[in-house]
């Protein structure tokens, strides 16, 4: 089994396959970033990219096994979050949404079921679509990666979008423009990050 790689030098290694998939000619960053910006559009394109980066295969073209992947995509992200949405809602309606109970709980199983669902992603992406669905293949993977490691590594990714989103926030409009032309690198990057992550064990 290989050591995971450091999460600083993965970050480094992650925004460089971005910087040079999207800056090659500069139509892959044009191309994701208008995708981004049209509703619809960017649920049926922006998780296909996703998984083309998994797959270490990113290209444009192909357009319908675009669609179709990002679909696929979908439906597993949302069987992943039936029960933390459920469980959320129960425990919001018996002790109400604010109650530091329900606020911790919700917090643990999401973030559970977040750590899963990556996996999953990432096995679909690699696999076939039934492969995100084989929960002991990914319990096994994530400690083959290492809980811990892995954990720190999701939480520093999060930890990081939300300084960027609270900086951008802060310079208002101009926050907000900055923040949508970063979009393609966050999400190229991001989902490099994931798969070195995967690939590391």
């Amino acid at each position: 089994m290989f050591l995971p790689v450091s999460v600083t030098e993965n970050l480094g290694r992650s925004f460089q396959y971005a910087k040079d998939t999207l800056c090659r000619t500069w139509i892959e960053y044009v191309i994701v970033f208008v995708c981004a910006l049209i509703p619809v559009v960017n649920l049926l394109t922006l998780p296909g990219f996703v998984v083309r980066v998994f797959r270490n295969d990113f290209a444009l073209g192909n357009w319908l096994m675009l669609v179709i992947d990002s679909v696929k995509a979908l439906i597993i992200t949302v069987v992943y979050l039936i029960i933390p949405t459920v469980i959320s809602v129960v425990f919001g309606a018996v002790l109400g949404p604010r109650n530091i109970v329900t606020l911790a709980v919700s917090f643990v199983v999401c973030l559970v079921f977040v750590l899963l669902l990556i996996i999953a992603l990432l096995r679909f992406a690699k696999g076939e679509f039934g492969d995100a669905f084989q929960i002991g293949s990914v319990f096994a993977k994530i400690s083959e990666i290492g809980w811990p490691n892995y954990l720190i590594a999701v939480l520093l990714a999060y930890l990081i979008l939300w300084v960027l989103g609270a900086l951008c926030g802060l310079l208002g409009a101009l926050g907000w423009l900055i923040m949508a032309l970063l979009v393609p690198f966050v999400l190229i990057g991001f989902a490099r990050y994931y798969a070195n992550l995967y690939e590391s064990a």
